[in-house]
C-alpha cells in the first residue's frame, strides 16, 4: 500500500459520458442514436509543494497495477465491497498521470495536477467504512 500526500485542492470526479454511435444520419435505423456504454470517470486533484523525489516515486505508479481508495474530510474510507460482503478493496485505476510542476506566479505554491480514471460504474459499488483510527494522520 502506498499513501500519497494529501491532495491540496481542486478535487473533482467527472462522471463518464455516454458512448454513442450514429444519430441524425443513415448509419443507424431511423437515424436513432445508439448507446454503447459509458466512458470511464475522471478524477482530478492538485498536490501543492511536492518534493522532486515524491514526484518521481508517484510517477512510478503509472507502471503498476494500482487501486484507489477515496477518503473524505471526516476520515471515512470509500472502496468496493466484494461479492462475499466481507472483503473490501479499492477501485482499479485505469489510467494515471501526474503532470509536471506548475507555478501560477507570485504568492502561489508550486503544484502538480494528478488525474486518473476509474471504471464508469464505480459508484454502483461505492461502500463506506469508518476506521477506528484517524486515516488523515496515519
Amino acid at each position: 500500500m502506498v499513501k500519497t500526500p494529501l491532495v491540496g485542492g481542486d478535487t473533482t470526479i467527472t462522471a463518464g459520458t455516454e458512448l454513442t454511435s450514429g444519430g441524425g444520419d443513415n448509419s443507424t435505423l431511423s437515424g436513432v442514436t445508439q448507446s454503447n456504454g459509458i466512458n470511464p470517470s475522471l478524477f482530478t486533484g492538485r498536490f501543492d509543494g511536492l518534493a522532486a523525489a515524491t514526484v518521481a516515486a508517484m510517477r512510478l505508479l503509472n507502471c503498476e497495477k494500482t487501486e484507489v481508495y477515496f477518503v473524505n474530510q471526516e476520515g471515512s474510507i470509500y472502496g468496493k465491497l466484494l461479492d462475499d460482503a466481507v472483503s473490501f478493496t479499492g477501485f482499479p485505476v485505469l489510467k494515471f498521470f501526474l503532470a509536471p510542476k506548475a507555478n501560477n506566479g507570485f504568492g502561489t505554491r508550486d503544484s502538480n495536477v494528478m488525474t486518473f480514471e476509474v471504471q464508469a460504474d464505480y459508484d454502483e459499488y461505492l461502500y463506506k467504512i469508518t476506521p477506528t483510527f484517524n486515516i488523515l494522520t496515519f
